[in-house]
């Protein structure tokens, strides 16, 4: 017979993450009236900059998995996994995101308020990896994210922003994909990061063939999608460029 959900007892705002290897005890599990208070100041110590992200991802953790035991699922779920999948993506943690981002997709429905958001990241999460050639499934699982789409959505303006810029790169268009890049809403930038270096090395080292021995600065600022000159000075120069 299916094991009845337990009704956690444990008071403490704070509790390590521990993988469970035997049945969970109601005295060591937290009922939502306490992870919600747990999630607030944990949200509260991160913007204040007093812990950092091991801590927060082991705390965050925790509470994900005293929602799954007890097999809460609403509302407050759904907050537990977009908090913790932000704070992965601010922080660089693409594997604990991508965790949270599929746990997500089960959990949204069709009138969930950040559902926009958290499909535009999943496209762009695609994006980076079909890029990095980390993985032969990327592309196909982008297109089953596609093939899912509700309607609705697809003019959403995150999810309109991440479609661009995957156009843009499939197309070689760097520049479109640079501008799109630096205007990503929410938290999209995070995602694109390293294909922005990437793809602003490949133009750097094509803005050189066409214009040496000598590369205009506002040209070069244009073409790698910086508005300010001395950024893109800066970023040249790291690639080897000479300037007088």
């Amino acid at each position: 017979a299916a094991r009845a959900p337990i009704v956690g007892t444990c008071e403490a705002l704070e509790k390590d993450y521990l993988r469970l290897t035997a049945a969970p005890d109601a005295a060591t599990v937290r009922p939502e009236r306490v992870l919600r208070a747990a999630l607030q100041r944990l949200k509260e110590r991160w913007r204040g900059g007093d812990v950092d992200y091991a801590w927060a991802c082991n705390q965050l953790k925790a509470i994900r998995q005293d929602l799954t035991v007890q097999n809460l699922q609403n509302a407050f779920t759904v907050h537990a996994y977009e908090t913790h999948a932000r704070i992965a993506l601010e922080s660089g943690d693409l594997n604990e995101y991508n965790q949270c981002q599929t746990r997500l997709g089960e959990l949204h429905s069709a009138d969930s308020p950040h559902r926009a958001e958290f499909l535009a990241y999943r496209i762009l999460y695609y994006v980076h990896l079909g890029h990095s050639k980390s993985t032969d499934a990327a592309d196909l699982e982008l297109l089953r994210t596609l093939a899912e789409l509700p309607e609705k959505l697809w003019d959403a303006p995150a999810v309109a922003h991440a479609l661009a810029a995957r156009a843009a790169l499939a197309q070689g268009n760097a520049v479109a994909f640079l501008r799109l890049h630096q205007s990503c809403p929410n938290m999209g930038a995070y995602l694109l990061d390293a294909v922005a270096d990437a793809v602003r090395t490949d133009a750097a080292a094509r803005v050189l063939r066409a214009f040496r021995p000598t590369v205009p600065p506002a040209c070069l600022a244009a073409q790698l999608g910086f508005d300010d000159a001395g950024e893109a000075r800066a970023f040249a120069a790291r690639l080897g460029f000479v300037f007088d």
